[in-house]
């Protein structure tokens, strides 16, 4: 569960807490952009969970998490604050191992940076990472 009051932002399952931050301010134009950060991390997680369904689209998780920040990062520092928040927690998740987390908040923190994502070309060059998105577009489509 994802609850938020004026302190911080906590994510707990059952009486098991997971995650929690505080807010780095409260006003008005932080607390609009908080939802911005929450669909795109939910639209990085949901393409996370795609790619694990494909053995073969895992190698553009890095390229997942860069792209997230980069989509965060330009919609303010409340999108930010959900979209750390979400990266936190689906780094974790998506890990098999504490070095595999390191490395996808570390593409995270490129993509913050905005700095490019093409450091990912050697394991998820840009045609193959398109040809992901539209065919998740697709298996999206096929269900609704």
């Amino acid at each position: 569960m994802l609850t938020a009051n004026n302190s911080h932002l906590t994510l707990t399952h059952g009486n098991d807490l997971l995650h929690q931050m505080p807010y780095p301010s409260l006003n008005s134009e932080f607390l609009e952009e908080i939802p911005l950060g929450i669909v795109v991390t939910m639209q990085a997680w949901h393409l996370s969970s795609i790619s694990l369904d494909n053995k073969t689209q895992t190698k553009c998780t890095e390229r997942n998490f860069c792209e997230l920040g980069q989509n965060c990062a330009v919609f303010g520092p409340g999108s930010l604050f959900a979209c750390q928040f979400g990266a936190d927690t689906m780094a974790r998740w998506l890990a098999s191992e504490s070095s595999q987390e390191v490395d996808y908040l570390k593409s995270f923190k490129y993509g913050v940076n905005l700095e490019s994502c093409e450091t990912h070309n050697a394991s998820c060059p840009v045609h193959h990472w398109n040809n992901f998105i539209a065919k998740a577009k697709e298996y999206t489509n096929e269900f609704m």
